[in-house]
């Protein structure tokens, strides 16, 4: 094949437009945690879903003189993500989807979470990176644009909304345990330390989201469009959905799905004795010290409830089981483990090149195991392991690992759905 530069010809599309909208929520423009934000997308439009975005000015307060922060990256603020097209629930979300979110960057760092200036990248102490300005005040303020929320929201899709009935979107917000809380922050001793009287929580400000709507005038993309319903009957869009299962980890922590296509399994851990609300942070380990590139050297930070350690104990071995076959064939040690997340992950994604192995065990240690064919994402292919007839009963055994110092273990099973659109509106939906 030629490359292209040697190609000489161009593909033209004629009568295409874009555009981005505001949408306004329904209801309150102000949440807190454990609340509800609702937003109606654009009918009769080609909807790009990838671009949903949600906007508005987070702020973490605490009481009795302690210091609140906010976590990285703001997207951590929402917990679920429930999708409904015309009525019909088409992604019921997965609880602690946020947990997800932040392993997935932990490990691939700015290739998977957002862009510093709009989505908070990283905690601050008390001079933060977007400023340069000391906080005065334990409460700390940002104005943010938070995308990538997974799903249907992160896939390469764009929707023709004239097709479909409404397409209602509902953000759950996390609990009040994401934000962090602390003695003071004049030294980094006085950061990761907090006596206990003081709560901590959030508010989120003047919420709208927005996303891209496209047009084209040409009637062929029309004509196409009626023709493969006609012939096949339904349009087919694949959609990545998430299951989850948390448990306190001994030995072994189970989990049960069924899907048409069961495409990786992640797994993270953290530790049972701290987690929960009104959490200092923790010093990445690795950061401050040598420095990190994109902070020019700057202290960097973990809340309790992103902060993913591995299990406690030497010589520790990890074996996921599904329905006795074994993944990988041998007992894989942590370092083991640190080498096969790289190769399970999306193709064009590597673990960030700056991670170190002793942070990928005390701060980032996610596990995650490929099942299907490598670049399934981008020739928009189900080739993932189909459970639906075989009552799929999963686990993820350990040994060596200490019972005395319990971790709480995060099963996500992430799987390929398929959203059928036929005549007259009329949806299905194959999970």
């Amino acid at each position: 094949m030629l490359p292209p530069v040697l190609l000489n010809f161009a593909n033209r599309l004629s009568g295409y437009s874009t555009n981005i909208v505001r949408l306004e929520c329904q209801g309150s423009k102000t949440v807190g945690p454990n609340n509800q934000v609702r937003f109606t997308l654009p009918a009769n439009a080609l909807l790009n879903m990838k671009s949903f975005a949600v906007h508005g000015t987070a702020e973490a307060t605490a009481t009795n003189s302690r210091f609140a922060r906010l976590p990285p990256d703001l997207v951590s603020m929402f917990d679920r993500v429930e999708i409904a097209i015309g009525g019909v629930q088409l992604s019921a979300g997965c609880s602690h989807q946020n947990v997800l979110m932040a392993a997935q960057r932990a490990l691939m760092g700015s290739d998977k979470g957002g862009n510093l200036g709009f989505t908070h990248g990283e905690m601050v102490r008390n001079t933060p990176y977007y400023s340069g300005t000391t906080i005065t005040g334990g409460s700390e303020s940002y104005p943010f644009a938070a995308q990538g929320f997974g799903g249907l929201l992160d896939s390469e899709i764009v929707l023709d909304s004239s097709l479909v009935g409404d397409v209602v979107i509902t953000l759950h917000t996390a609990p009040a345990s994401i934000i962090s809380v602390s003695n003071n922050v004049d030294t980094d001793a006085n950061y990761t330390a907090h006596s206990g009287n003081g709560v901590g929580t959030y508010t989120i400000a003047n919420l709208f989201a927005t996303i891209e709507v496209m047009a084209v005038s040409d009637p062929a993309y029309e004509t196409l469009s009626k023709q493969i319903i006609a012939q096949k009957g339904f349009i087919e869009h694949n959609f990545k959905n998430y299951h989850s299962s948390v448990q306190t980890h001994n030995g072994a922590s189970r989990f049960n799905v069924s899907t048409q296509s069961l495409d990786r399994i992640w797994c993270t851990f953290r530790d049972a004795n701290a987690i929960g609300p009104n959490r200092p942070p923790t010093r990445k380990s690795g950061f401050g010290w040598v420095g990190h590139p994109r902070l020019g050297g700057a202290e960097m930070y973990l809340p309790a409830a992103f902060r993913f350690r591995r299990l406690q104990g030497d010589n520790i071995t990890m074996q996921l089981s599904l329905n006795g076959a074994l993944y990988p064939q041998f007992p894989a040690r942590i370092d083991d483990w640190m080498f096969i997340t790289n190769q399970s992950l999306p193709q064009g994604k590597i673990i960030e090149r700056d991670l170190s192995s002793s942070a990928y065990t005390q701060d980032c240690h996610v596990l995650c195991a490929r099942l299907n064919l490598p670049g399934s994402e981008q020739a928009r292919t189900v080739s993932g392991l189909d459970t639906r007839g075989i009552s799929l009963v999963g686990q993820l055994m350990s040994t060596n690992d200490n019972a005395g110092l319990p971790s709480q273990c995060l099963i996500f099973s992430e799987c390929t759905s398929s959203l059928r659109v036929g005549p007259g509106r009329t949806i299905e939906v194959i999970m």
